[in-house]
């Protein structure tokens, strides 16, 4: 049987999208979103979550990359939440998927955007152990005034969640920003 643009509806447009999305079918997925004109672009499925926060979690890195891409470059919201309030950036943060936390990060994802228990970005990545991330998230948000100290609502920052669950790269990570080592070889004479 041939899928036909006439034959989707939002609901069947996503459902179809995730199992596209799923088998690592680009075209078909975006066959999906062409014929229903982008509305299922921000529709969520199951927890409220976007298709975007589902791209973000795929496992396999080339298939992750080209559907975040796709659904980024077709206009999704890159900050859209689910129902806990989590985010594609927290997400891919917490599965330690640097790729799409750089993409994510281009389309102007939001890093101190936090979950319904106060969580942001940083914490997920702190949490994980991803210190990859936490250095990329540092550098490339340090500027704009990103605050390492926050605490969410238990009273956590990401620093002393890190130190708990004994991720060390990542302690030093968050302790280490902003200060300069000198070394004796710099030095001119």
């Amino acid at each position: 049987m041939m899928l036909r643009p006439k034959d989707l509806c939002q609901g069947s447009g996503t459902k179809t999208f995730l199992e596209a999305m799923q088998s690592g079918k680009v075209h078909l997925a975006r066959f999906v979103l062409d014929a229903l004109d982008g509305r299922i672009i921000n529709g969520k499925a199951e927890n409220g979550r976007t298709l975007l926060m589902h791209a973000v979690c795929l496992q396999e890195h080339a298939t992750r990359s080209k559907f975040t891409q796709l659904l980024l470059e077709k206009g999704a919201d890159v900050n859209a939440r689910d129902d806990h309030g989590r985010t594609a950036l927290s997400l891919a943060c917490e599965h330690g998927h640097l790729d799409s936390v750089k993409l994510l990060v281009q389309f102007n994802a939001d890093p101190e955007l936090t979950d319904t228990w106060g969580n942001g970005a940083l914490m997920y990545a702190a949490c994980g152990g991803h210190s990859q991330i936490l250095e990329f998230l540092i550098r490339a948000f340090k500027k704009l005034g990103l605050r390492l100290d926050r605490t969410n609502h238990a009273g956590h920052t990401a620093v002393q969640v890190a130190d708990f669950f004994g991720h060390n790269q990542c302690v030093q990570t968050l302790n280490g920003c902003g200060k300069k080592t000198v070394s004796p070889t710099n030095t001119f004479v």
